[in-house]
């Protein structure tokens, strides 16, 4: 049911000019030797800076109810999902670092040539650079406010297992001291 969503989504936003990349959950879960062994709730999505046509169109044509009261992203239900659709990559009104962090995340965003087929329809992820900088933060962030569950140390794990190669490390350390993470 979960990918049968996704699937969906993604192609009414493909038929509808829109390019939708998935951020954490599912195509994270495509990292795992058994990808039904990591558990997915909702459906974060990042539509390359078009979220409020995106939102409109969809809205419009689905008549859907988007809530628009959260800092980075709106919500919306599809398919007995909840889609939270980003803004960008981070809360920016969370940590001052995030602003710059942002602009990092969103250049590295463009970048569309990593993509998967769900139910026939072609889904972006982001890039080895991308996903691994993003990961690290959002699990510190986690880490920092609730703690670090299991799984996110799984995800970190089984993405470097089959991207690592792919990881440019020296940017990436570097990122890491610049935003004082590497510690962590």
């Amino acid at each position: 049911a979960y990918e049968k969503a996704i699937g969906k989504l993604a192609g009414w936003y493909n038929q509808h000019g829109f390019k939708m990349m998935l951020l954490k959950g599912y195509g994270l879960s495509l990292n795992w030797p058994n990808p039904k062994h990591r558990p997915c709730g909702d459906i974060d999505i990042w539509l390359f800076d078009r979220y409020k046509d995106a939102d409109s169109c969809i809205a419009s044509d689905k008549g859907l109810k988007i809530d628009n009261s959260h800092h980075h992203h709106t919500v919306f239900e599809w398919e007995g999902f909840t889609v939270e659709n980003h803004y960008g990559f981070l809360n920016v009104h969370h940590h001052k670092s995030n602003v710059e962090m942002e602009r990092i995340l969103k250049n590295l965003g463009q970048d569309d040539s990593n993509n998967v087929e769900v139910c026939g329809e072609k889904i972006y992820l982001p890039s080895a650079n991308l996903h691994a900088l993003f990961l690290l933060r959002h699990t510190m962030s986690n880490f920092a406010s609730t703690g670090m569950p299991l799984r996110q140390l799984l995800d970190w794990a089984f993405f470097v297992e089959k991207h690592g190669e792919e990881i440019d490390w020296d940017w990436l350390e570097g990122q890491l001291e610049h935003f004082g993470m590497k510690r962590l």
